[in-house]
């Protein structure tokens, strides 16, 4: 048989998959949205096309209707109930089935810690992100809910440190920062965490890479963690988003997480809840007494 080298006939019947392929998935995909089974998104107001494809290609503007579900279509409660910075917190919480504690450690959360003012400076209240944390932890071991804690370390001379963030390496290595079995990666004292607890140690953000936590949490019979910790717009979004890809609803409590600064905490927090990845409530209305 002879091989068709590239030229205008290959890049004809190129261009013949490529718009047979676009006329099914314009055709059937209506279809599955109307029966719930392709969630996330809206129609386009045409009522053809789903926006993330449809609108791109047909250049259709967000205003036009093709953008997620808007905020008004979500139950909202008073923004001066918890410190939100402007996110929606919803008011009806789905219950959960475990807590899921992210790198609340001494690194990043108390004043001696490696990385406690690694930013340029603490992380953005910190203070009463943690005692609201150890009010949360509380109330979950008492309500007989499994809790999960996170610990970021590395291996000695930060081996497994990787590519990203080159500008925190010499920061850590001058301070023997993030390093297992020292005083630096270990949960605060705040949450009275002992040799009993359930800890998972990470070196990346993402919370699943390469540990056994989706292992224990399906052993455990979870399907709906809440989460709290550390940085937002790192680890705990990080963590989030992987949760959600395997399939866990997850609700996140607004007072118990917190970023380097209020703006980065908040768009963080708005995108999760935005494209439904995660519910946003305080921990008093996820962990009712």
């Amino acid at each position: 048989m002879t091989e068709l080298h590239s030229g205008p006939v290959t890049e004809l019947l190129d261009q013949r998959r490529r718009m047979a392929l676009i006329r099914v998935f314009e055709e059937t995909t209506p279809t599955l949205y109307a029966a719930g089974e392709i969630p996330g998104f809206v129609h386009c107001r045409s009522g053809r096309r789903p926006s993330r494809w449809g609108c791109a290609r047909r250049g259709y503007r967000p205003s036009s209707g093709c953008s997620p579900r808007s905020s008004s279509s979500r139950r909202t409660a008073d923004p001066a109930a918890v410190p939100t910075s402007g996110v929606a917190v919803d008011t009806e919480p789905r219950p959960i089935d475990a807590l899921i504690v992210i790198d609340m450690q001494n690194a990043f959360c108390h004043p001696d810690g490696s990385m406690y003012d690694s930013l340029g400076a603490p992380l953005h209240e910190i203070e009463p992100v943690v005692r609201a944390t150890a009010e949360a932890v509380a109330r979950a071991r008492s309500a007989g809910l499994p809790v999960v804690f996170t610990r970021h370390r590395y291996l000695p001379g930060h081996a497994d440190f990787g590519p990203l963030f080159p500008q925190f390496l010499e920061l850590l290595r001058s301070r023997d920062g993030l390093l297992g079995g020292t005083w630096d990666t270990e949960v605060i004292d705040e949450l009275g965490t002992g040799p009993a607890d359930l800890m998972i140690d990470k070196s990346r953000l993402d919370a699943f890479h390469g540990t056994s936590l989706d292992t224990l949490l399906r052993s455990l019979g979870v399907h709906r963690p809440a989460v709290a910790g550390v940085i937002t717009n790192a680890c705990v979004e990080t963590t989030v988003r992987a949760a959600a890809m395997r399939d866990y609803t997850v609700t996140l409590l607004a007072d118990c997480i917190t970023s380097g600064s209020a703006e980065h905490r908040a768009a963080s927090l708005t995108c999760l809840q935005a494209y439904q990845l995660a519910e946003v409530v305080p921990w008093t209305a996820a962990l009712p007494g």
